[in-house]
């Protein structure tokens, strides 16, 4: 620990000797022209820069959505070598859940599905998977009562 960090709180923790020139007491103003590739565009916490971070906070969750919940993209998902197949794959992937995404986004508002549209099919109204799936036990087996009279005599 140095010395200057050993003294009172009120002090400065600097290495400086009194008296000597130094840097600590130095103002340093950067021109706006420099570094433009990094600078932020809006100010902070303006309606722009809101809208901006929303943007982005929209990607984050897509990524995670697409990584962990809905496709589970992991290591070891696409089993190929090399860097042009492995983007194929991926890219094949992503289309394919672009149009998953697509027809539950246009089925929950009742909406007609363009590629149904476009390709002139019947309306598909049946319920979205996700809705229609369980995770309970499974229901007993039905049994019809003609078969239990027959194998009874």
């Amino acid at each position: 620990m140095p010395a200057s960090m050993r003294l009172d709180a009120a002090l400065p923790t600097t290495t400086c000797t009194p008296g000597s020139t130094c840097g600590c007491g130095i103002t340093v103003t950067v021109d706006d022209s420099a570094c433009e590739n990094i600078r932020q565009p809006h100010p902070w916490q303006s309606n722009a820069w809101a809208l901006d971070y929303n943007r982005r906070t929209l990607i984050e969750g897509l990524n995670g959505q697409i990584r962990y919940q809905k496709l589970k993209i992991d290591r070891g998902f696409i089993r190929m070598r090399g860097l042009a197949a492995t983007a194929w794959l991926l890219a094949a992937q992503l289309a394919g859940y672009n149009a998953v995404h697509l027809h539950a986004w246009h089925t929950s508002r009742h909406r007609p599905d363009p590629w149904q549209q476009h390709l002139r099919e019947v309306a598909d109204n049946r319920p979205l998977d996700r809705y229609t799936r369980t995770r309970g036990r499974r229901a007993p087996p039905v049994v019809d009562d003609a078969d239990t009279k027959t194998k009874e005599h």
